[in-house]
């Protein structure tokens, strides 16, 4: 690969794992492993709802 191609891709990395660290660390996406199935759902539910009002 070429020098471009290879920034390009670290590009597309740098923002996936910028998302991650937004949704894991500012939003709380890492506190629900113990949860039961429908705790996560609602969870969930709440913390996309909370991200779609702070984006607007």
């Amino acid at each position: 690969m070429d020098d471009v191609t290879i920034l390009r891709f670290y590009g597309v990395r740098w923002r996936i794992e910028t998302g991650y660290r937004y949704f894991k660390e500012l939003l709380g996406f890492d506190h629900y492993q113990l949860w039961s199935f429908h705790a996560i759902e609602r969870f969930w539910v709440i913390q996309f709802l909370t991200q779609n009002f702070l984006e607007l």
